[in-house]
């Protein structure tokens, strides 16, 4: 008896093991579920229809902005996935919830409807910008690559403001850069949407992010900006987010009293 139960427990427990590693499989190499690849400088693009050459441009984009951050490293091929509408997407959303977009440590999930030639991912109640996403989502790749999965993974990340305000901040680096940007602008809105109690900030005409994500990416931009510190130093600093929205707003006010 000892012996049938000893094999009903080791069968169960290799059958287990299997189901966790098929699924594993599936979610982490989908690539043979799709019916077309194109391969353009350091990304794979996989989907089920050809893809409009206007793809090039986000690609371009992303790139331009992810070789600007300090922990980029060259030599990482990356695949991206439209996944709207395919088997893959439903079977990510019921086992890992939903989302427009999500990093799975090399892969990018693009999983709403995606429109090359206006750049936007179609969400359900709003678009967002599509090359920025795509930079959004490959920092992530090179956060886990360059910190480790013990620091970054869907069971342990470090607070919002810091794992997805620098991946924002990086996303938008033409915008902060150019003339015509404004920090203290910045921080205005984020006080007059918070004082509204908004949820959904406007980030671009037409296209809305949550206002944790705006204010986490201006947090950051403080910080590396301004104050000089590295994305390395601000993730080893134990500074709170509060504590960092209180410096900042001194900041914020000494500058605005020079206006």
């Amino acid at each position: 008896m000892k012996k049938i139960l000893k094999r009903i427990l080791i069968g169960t427990i290799l059958t287990t093991v299997i189901s966790f590693g098929s699924i594993a499989t599936l979610i982490l190499y989908p690539q043979l579920l799709f019916a077309e690849k194109v391969v353009y400088k350091d990304f794979n693009i996989y989907s089920n229809n050809p893809l409009p050459d206007t793809y090039k441009s986000a690609i371009d984009y992303a790139i331009e902005v992810i070789k600007t951050s300090e922990i980029y490293e060259s030599g990482h091929q990356l695949d991206i996935f439209l996944c709207h509408g395919t088997f893959y997407n439903d079977f990510d959303t019921k086992l890992l919830g939903f989302a427009l977009a999500k990093s799975l440590h090399d892969n990018i999930l693009l999983k709403v409807p995606v429109d090359f030639d206006k750049n936007i991912l179609i969400g359900w109640n709003s678009e967002r910008n599509l090359k920025k996403t795509i930079a959004h989502e490959a920092i992530h790749f090179y956060q886990m690559n360059k910190y480790g999965m013990t620091r970054f993974s869907p069971i342990t990340h470090p607070p919002s403001w810091k794992g997805e305000g620098y991946p924002e901040y990086v996303a938008y680096q033409k915008d902060i850069k150019s003339n015509d940007y404004d920090l203290i602008e910045s921080i205005t809105k984020i006080k007059e949407f918070e004082k509204k109690g908004e949820y959904w900030f406007p980030t671009e005409p037409g296209q809305l992010d949550p206002l944790v994500y705006y204010k986490g990416r201006v947090m950051i931009e403080y910080l590396i900006d301004i104050k000089g510190m590295t994305y390395t130093e601000i993730l080893h600093d134990s500074v709170t987010e509060e504590k960092v929205i209180e410096e900042m707003t001194v900041w914020y006010e000494r500058q605005k009293s020079k206006e």
